[in-house]
């Protein structure tokens, strides 16, 4: 069985299956099937003290969604910023609060 490398250019991977195809058996070329990759945007989501933030504009930067929401949660100026880390329909930011000593 022959693989074909999807970072070739289309063409030459189009002329390689035509290729493999001539020296298929008709059993073979029954079982050759194509599949369609589908690309969809990934949802984002943001996690601040164990709140949940919904994706303010998903064409932001974490760090831009940070300086979006410093407003609201004044404690993420000084936050760190961990992600992505996927999850089953999301991949997920977490703010975690600067821990030290006033002083």
């Amino acid at each position: 069985m022959q693989t074909f490398n999807m970072r070739q250019p289309f063409g030459v991977a189009a002329s390689a299956l035509r290729f493999a195809k001539i020296h298929l058996t008709q059993h073979e070329r029954k079982s050759i099937t194509m599949s369609t990759l589908v690309v969809s945007p990934v949802r984002r989501e943001f996690v601040y003290n164990g709140t949940s933030i919904p994706d303010p504009d998903s064409k932001m930067s974490p760090e831009q969604v940070r300086d979006t929401l410093v407003a609201v949660y004044p404690e993420i100026a000084t936050a760190t910023l961990s992600g992505p880390e996927p999850k089953e329909d999301a991949v997920r930011y977490t703010f975690s609060r600067a821990i030290g000593s006033k002083g």
